[in-house]
């Protein structure tokens, strides 16, 4: 399993292959740098972070497709993904 990048949970089966996270619902797309717009999640991995800490999400219209259990299911960070 590999992590997150915006919430650091291992919940994905590979790295950058535009897979969703079900802990955060960031789609993996390979942009790791913290200030540049991925383009499938219209955001920055900074301001997705903040969301996941503010609403659980990373971002506000994903907040009802997160799934509640998978922070249960998949191990949890052991720092904060940079």
């Amino acid at each position: 399993m590999f992590a997150c990048p915006c919430c650091g949970y291992f919940s994905l089966s590979s790295s950058a292959s535009y897979e969703i996270c079900s802990v955060c619902f960031w789609e993996d797309d390979g942009v790791r740098d913290e200030h540049t717009v991925s383009g499938p999640n219209q955001a920055t991995l900074a301001t997705a972070r903040q969301n996941l800490a503010e609403f659980g999400a990373c971002d506000l219209a994903s907040v009802d497709r997160v799934d509640r259990q998978a922070r249960e299911r998949y191990r949890a960070p052991e720092a904060p993904v940079d």
